[in-house]
């Protein structure tokens, strides 16, 4: 385990969380486990990047390294978001923020928000509140980050006074009542990495998304975390609002998609399936220029391909992953 400084309030901050879990006006609701995660989400291919390197990476970080694989957020927001805020890991409070609300699930290209925010395969990762929030170089805002209305601190004293029943506020509001959208988005944030030592779940949005990530992550990467990774279930992380696989079934003659059934738009979407021959090395590959999802797609697999790799894409975002692998083959 790595050993991180703590606070000298640390003891302080674990006990404010404890009481924060039992005040009546959240322990007997939905959120009343909240308080033991701090919550970072990314597109699929930004986490499998996350734990092949085992760190988180600030924006300025990411930037002097390899780049940002997939780039979920605003460019607008990130306009307007000062160079010395960009060197932070930043993590939420809590799930389902107003940024998240905006960019999570695959959508038409011409309903993409905020600029052009768009996260289509979101994973959580959540981590361990105490052992965070005690870090000596953790700090906390009171809401977004990018915004210039944000204020920051480290201390107990700085915790205790956030106004926790805005930042964990759930249902409807008035859309006028923007203080409730700031503070929904108030962060946790750490300079330059975050390394994975406090990491406790990773959490997928459905099964077919899972299967994805299990397939993306090397073997050794895996094996370590596999005990981590879960489906959601009834934890209410997503959205669930736009387009996604929640199940696929794979045989040697037929791939059968199962997409969410409450996507707010099926389409248009280019879609396009490519299929590798495990034994041949040929690749199979087809092209659907103005698809609509249905709640259930059917694909043919190629004659005398008996084991394959499969990968979905719609408008070239990275939507279902995996192999077949037929169990009787002879060796």
């Amino acid at each position: 385990m790595v050993l991180m400084s703590k606070k000298p309030d640390a003891d302080k901050i674990v006990s404010f969380l404890d009481d924060l879990t039992s005040q009546e006006w959240i322990k007997d609701s939905s959120r009343r486990w909240w308080p033991k995660f701090v919550f970072h989400f990314s597109d699929i291919r930004n986490v499998v990047n996350i734990l092949n390197s085992g760190k988180i990476l600030s924006r300025n970080a990411l930037q002097k390294d390899k780049g940002i694989p997939i780039d979920c957020a605003s460019p607008i927001v990130i306009r307007q978001t000062p160079g010395d805020e960009k060197s932070y890991v930043r993590l939420y409070f809590r799930p389902r923020t107003p940024t998240q609300y905006h960019m999570e699930g695959i959508r038409p290209k011409e309903l993409l928000q905020l600029g052009g925010a768009h996260c289509p395969v979101p994973v959580f990762l959540l981590f361990d509140s105490k052992e965070l929030l005690s870090r000596e170089n953790c700090r906390f805002t009171n809401g977004n980050l990018g915004s210039t209305r944000h204020q920051k601190g480290d201390t107990y004293e700085f915790l205790k006074n956030l106004p926790f029943r805005k930042i964990y506020h759930v249902g409807a509001f008035n859309p006028n009542e923007h203080e409730i959208i700031f503070h929904r988005n108030a962060e946790v944030i750490f300079p330059d990495e975050l390394d994975l030592s406090a990491l406790r779940y990773i959490v997928c949005r459905s099964a077919a998304e899972m299967e994805t990530l299990v397939y993306l992550l090397p073997f050794d990467i895996w094996k370590n975390c596999q005990d981590k990774i879960l489906v959601e279930g009834k934890l209410d992380l997503f959205e669930l609002r736009w387009t996604f696989v929640e199940r696929v079934d794979l045989s040697k003659e037929l791939i059968v998609f199962y997409f969410s059934p409450d996507t707010y738009c099926k389409g248009p979407f280019e879609a396009e399936i490519e299929i590798i021959d495990k034994n041949t090395g040929i690749k199979y590959s087809g092209k659907w220029p103005d698809f609509h999802v249905e709640k259930i797609w059917r694909v043919k697999v190629p004659q005398n391909v008996v084991s394959y790799s499969l990968q979905l894409t719609l408008d070239d975002n990275l939507t279902y992953a995996n192999n077949y692998i037929e169990d009787d083959i002879p060796f």
